[in-house]
């Protein structure tokens, strides 16, 4: 039985059976779509806007600095 190796954005996969490629190309999207951003781009973030003094504390606390919209607001992402 042939392996055939396939890049899933650097990520290698060894596919050890022969399938069709209707069957093969269903299964390497959806694995395709759990590696991915797509994948997690399904999930509701909460967006805030903040002083730009309190950024640090955010980012503390887990959430991310998404844009700073002027000199002294910036909205952080959780």
């Amino acid at each position: 039985m042939a392996r055939e190796r396939f890049d899933f954005t650097q990520l290698e996969v060894e596919f050890p059976v022969d399938v069709d490629e209707d069957i093969f190309n269903w299964w390497k999207d959806a694995i395709r779509k759990l590696v991915t951003k797509e994948s997690q781009g399904k999930e509701e973030t909460e967006q805030k806007v903040v002083k730009e003094e309190e950024v640090e504390e955010y980012l503390n606390k887990g959430w991310k600095s998404v844009n700073k919209l002027n000199n002294h607001e910036c909205v952080v992402e959780k």
